[in-house]
């Protein structure tokens, strides 16, 4: 009887056809109840009920008696006994007949017999024993257990609604990088918010009010366990768009934290397709702590995470990493371990890296090195004190702040050296005042970086790094970029090399616009062209021997910087690879393609291609439409974009593309360590770190609260949730 009550309740649409009579009239209250308001649903607007032979011929259920008749009210069609019945009558009524307890079947005549069954005194009696029970049961008070049952449920509800909002407060700090915990935890930013929105939401007050205190859900364990479920939902989103790319490229860097732990940050760089079209990706994963930072330790530590991430490491197409021995060494580093296991993983040295060596290296011509040591140090002299700073925005009317040189990131000195020369005549003054200091160390230093800043010699090699270095800026910003490619990455190398290289090639008058600049501008500052002392010996200084100061500085300065930077650059940006001669199936470059670089390109990609031995009917399409102007693929986005039906040119493209340009994504995750993990909050353990770092960074990446409810209740609590 209880799984017959269970039955009824549960269903959607009970049918009295399909139970036994005597059995539905022994039910209890709530099960009688629900046969007496249920009515029959047809399982679509076309279904019609089966046909019956009656009278010699087949007949099916009317329609107008198969739905609910307003003049019929009690009658109901039962499709498992095919047949119809009155519902009251067969529940309240003791006897059986058609109508009561069996089902009226002859559809020759059911309207009459119908009506006639309506008019008889038993239906009526029927019917009013069926209004009484229905008043009286909406009337009566709940039993004990019943009410036991109800409060119990609302209890749960209000229970799920407070740790639901609880794990809203923990996202919405984690999101903002915000600290949960305080000094205390009475004063911590998660009890406070606690307490904010308990005046709105009055389920979490009743809940943080009642519940023991083992029960809230708001300790430090939980908290923990909450932010690793959240932050399980952005790494599984994140990794099952891996898996749907397929391809993917390992960016890796380490940097210590505040508490001196290696922190080991890892990135994946993919593809994502979108109705917009495909976009690059890069992704952190997660922080890793490392005691060993050797080429085994790290190489080890990234096919564990790989292998838990279930990510193939067939499916790598390139390491992304900067020049540190430990992870670019040929023979133990760590791109050498994993080439050894997969050669199809390419390593790419940090295009940022390298143009940043680039340009440090190409400063060892003596007075460009020392104008850039001289401005150095003279900006660490003036922002070191709040007194020479007031002195220094004194003289500016409160603006034009001096910022100093980055000591990583050499393509921003432009900047630098820009607001020195805006701000030049400012500093002068600061200089001035400050050679008046009671401090006798303050003021001869002021007197010696003012005879260092009145030099023509460090005005000249001045405008020379202004003028040069001033085209590295958009090139370092475009190389951070996301969506950047190796083609792309190297169309800008090769043409800021070949912009050097014209201007070395006609110096005299790339150099006679700088030239006259200087000049021009020591002139208002009362200093007058001149050449440094020339001596033989020494071999630390430009002693080439020339007739004026402007040959002088075109040899010396100018043309040795740039036999310096252009080397640079080429060997550092303009590097070959493989991979890249993909670039001449674009469109602007199609037409350079030969049958070598075909080859090259054949024997390169091969083997990661699906059908390898269909590339050259591919090749020929592709021709045919880019030379009939069907399609224009100027870049790999547009080319991918273009080609869905040429399954192995557009894996090509896809695997250049997600072959990583720089580590500058790694570099932002260090920032996300440095603002997470501070002096305040340096026990922070690294599973904690992690989920706040994937939380914080991946704001795009929506966290589904009812599944993290849902993960939550695992079934362990001390109290049902």
């Amino acid at each position: 009887m209880f799984e017959l009550e269970a039955g009824i309740l549960s269903h959607p649409n009970p049918d009295i056809g399909a139970y036994d009579i005597d059995d539905v009239r022994r039910l209890r209250d709530a099960a009688k109840v629900k046969l007496l308001n249920v009515k029959f649903q047809p399982p679509s607007n076309k279904w019609k009920a089966p046909l019956r032979e009656n009278g010699g011929c087949n007949r099916r259920c009317p329609k107008d008696l198969l739905l609910h008749n307003t003049s019929y009210p009690t009658i109901y069609y039962s499709a498992a006994a095919d047949g119809l019945y009155c519902i009251e009558c067969s529940i309240f009524r003791t006897d059986e007949g058609r109508l009561v307890g069996q089902p009226l079947s002859d559809w020759s005549n059911a309207t009459k017999k119908i009506d006639k069954h309506y008019r008889s005194p038993e239906h009526s009696a029927a019917c009013s024993k069926a209004r009484e029970y229905l008043s009286n049961y909406k009337k009566q008070e709940p039993t004990i257990i019943e009410k036991q049952q109800r409060s119990s449920e609302r209890d749960r509800q209000v229970r799920r609604s407070a740790i639901k909002s609880i794990g809203r407060n923990l996202l919405f700090l984690a999101r903002q990088g915000l600290s949960i915990r305080g000094d205390t935890d009475d004063h911590s930013n998660f009890q406070n918010l606690l307490s904010l929105q308990q005046e709105t939401d009055a389920n979490l007050k009743e809940h943080l009010s009642k519940a023991k205190a083992r029960e809230k859900y708001t300790s430090h364990e939980i908290q923990n366990e909450m932010l690793q479920l959240q932050a399980s939902q952005v790494t599984n989103q994140i990794l099952h768009k891996v898996h749907k790319a397929k391809w993917y490229s390992l960016m890796a860097d380490e940097s210590p934290d505040i508490s001196k732990i290696e922190q080991v940050a890892l990135i994946l760089h993919y593809l994502e397709d979108t109705p917009k079209g495909v976009r690059v990706r890069e992704d952190y994963l997660r922080f890793v702590a490392t005691g060993s930072t050797t080429g085994e330790a790290l190489t080890n530590l990234i096919l564990e995470k790989l292998n838990q991430w279930n990510l193939m490491l067939g499916w790598m197409v390139g390491q992304g990493y900067d020049g540190a021995g430990n992870m670019s060494g040929s023979a133990s580093g760590v791109q050498a371990r994993i080439s050894a296991l997969n050669p199809d993983a390419v390593y790419i040295h940090c295009r940022n890296h390298c143009l940043n060596l680039a340009l440090i290296h190409s400063c060892k011509v003596p007075c460009i090195r020392n104008m850039y040591n001289t401005l150095g140090e003279l900006l660490k002299f003036i922002t070191a004190s709040p007194k020479r700073v007031a002195i220094y925005l004194q003289q500016t009317g409160g603006k034009n702040k001096l910022h100093r040189f980055c000591e990583t990131r050499w393509s921003h000195h432009s900047e630098v050296v820009a607001m020195v020369i805006n701000n030049y005549a400012a500093i002068l003054d600061t200089l001035q005042v400050l050679q008046s200091d009671p401090d006798k160390d303050v003021a001869k230093d002021a007197f010696a970086y003012s005879k260092s800043l009145e030099s023509f010699q460090f005005l000249v090699c001045l405008f020379i790094a202004d003028d040069l270095m001033a085209p590295m800026q958009p090139v370092a910003q475009a190389l951070q970029a996301e969506q950047m490619d190796l083609v792309r990455a190297a169309e800008r190398a090769d043409h800021i090399v070949s912009l050097l290289q014209s201007q070395r090639a006609d110096s005299d008058t790339s150099f006679r616009g700088i030239y006259h600049r200087a000049v021009a501008f020591a002139a208002e500052h009362q200093i007058l062209p001149s050449v440094p002392r020339i001596v033989g010996r020494q071999k630390h200084r430009a002693n080439v021997i020339t007739e004026t100061p402007f040959d002088h500085y075109r040899i010396n300065a100018y043309n040795a910087f740039l036999d310096f930077l252009i080397p640079e650059l080429k060997s550092g940006l303009v590097k070959p690879l493989p991979r890249l001669k993909a670039e001449y199936l674009l469109s602007h470059r199609l037409p350079l393609l030969t049958d070598e670089i075909w080859a090259e390109i054949k024997q390169t990609y091969g083997h990661l291609l699906p059908n390898p031995s269909a590339l050259d009917s591919e090749l020929k399409s592709w021709k045919h439409d880019i030379n009939t102007g069907h399609i224009v693929a100027a870049d790999l986005f547009r080319a991918i974009d273009s080609s869905p039906f040429l399954p192995n040119l557009n894996t090509i493209f896809r695997i250049l593309l997600t072959m990583p340009v720089s580590g500058a994504s790694c570099e932002r995750s260090f920032s996300t360590l440095r603002r997470l993990k501070d002096w305040l909050r340096n026990r922070m353990t690294n599973d904690r770190l992690s989920s706040l770092a994937l939380l914080n960074i991946h704001q795009d990446i929506p966290v589904d609260l009812d599944q993290f409810l849902r993960d939550f209740d695992d079934g362990t609590r001390r109290i049902k949730i």
